[in-house]
């Protein structure tokens, strides 16, 4: 008669282990063998360069601003979080990572091959779900390079708005509206460690570059649109002196004295009454 090793580990949603192992780190029988059974894109000598494009890889688009979405045309795909994550890891870091590397990155609280377990299981059920999304060979895996990812795109619109050298045309101007600056990098995802320097690098573009792009408005002569993306700052954070020194300078340029003076005032109060301070902004200070 089989004895069956008692299982120790705790499970999450997805059912991928986020506690301890039994202590010989074995695995669900058959669970290795079928989570490798060929589910996956795999390139024959392990490397992941020149590859050719997935058919309808070219389809996809994943979403990270404000929440995390795979989506084929109009019709969004179900990944589980533990898709999700690996989705958004793969595209924020755009290279090939080792699959230890991404294992830790994404279960760090779990034993190392109770990790690589999990990843191999999210692997497969991606692979079932939508075998476009990720290449993936015994040692790492990437996002395919053809997923649209909407930060890559505003990350592209954000450096032209933030170059001064270079004067946007009323075309690129409009595409940088078009652009969603109004949300943060899965606001969501708190617990995440690894996301934390890229939820802090994206929140810093996007104010300095609605911040920016207010200022280049102005000078077009789009005021309406000027006013709103300094109020999308101001919203965001709403002690940045910066991003109130842009909303007053919005206001001036449509010469609306009035509600620049409001505005100021406003501003000196709330920082008064809640932390204290005097504005130290210039136009602010005036």
């Amino acid at each position: 008669m089989k004895t069956r090793t008692r299982q120790t580990q705790e499970h999450d949603a997805d059912g991928l282990i986020v506690g301890p192992r039994n202590e010989d780190g074995a695995l669900p029988a058959g669970r290795l063998a079928a989570a490798d059974a060929g589910a996956l894109r795999r390139i024959g000598n392990g490397e992941l360069t020149d590859l050719p494009t997935a058919v309808g890889a070219e389809n996809l688009r994943l979403r990270l601003i404000g929440t995390c979405q795979l989506s084929r045309g109009q019709r969004q795909l179900s990944v589980g979080p533990s898709g999700q994550r690996l989705l958004a890891l793969l595209a924020l870091h755009d290279r090939v990572i080792a699959r230890g590397t991404a294992a830790q990155l994404l279960w760090p609280d779990v034993t190392e091959s109770g990790a690589r377990s999990n990843l191999r299981t999210t692997l497969y059920r991606l692979a079932r779900s939508c075998p476009t999304a990720i290449e993936a060979t015994s040692t790492g895996v990437r996002l395919d390079p053809s997923v649209r990812v909407d930060v890559r795109a505003a990350r592209s619109i954000m450096t032209r708005v933030l170059d001064l050298s270079v004067p946007m045309s009323e075309r690129q101007l409009s595409e940088a509206l078009r652009c969603d600056l109004q949300d943060d990098l899965l606001p969501e995802w708190q617990e995440e460690h690894w996301l934390q320097p890229h939820q802090a690098r994206w929140r810093q573009l996007r104010l300095h570059c609605l911040e920016t792009l207010s200022d280049r408005l102005a000078s077009a002569g789009w005021f309406g649109a000027a006013v709103d993306a300094a109020l999308a700052a101001v919203q965001a954070e709403r002690y940045r002196e910066s991003a109130h020194e842009a909303l007053i300078r919005a206001h001036l340029a449509a010469g609306n004295r009035t509600e620049a003076i409001n505005h100021r005032a406003a501003y000196h109060r709330m920082l008064h009454a809640e932390l204290g301070l005097a504005p130290v902004a210039s136009s602010i200070g005036r």
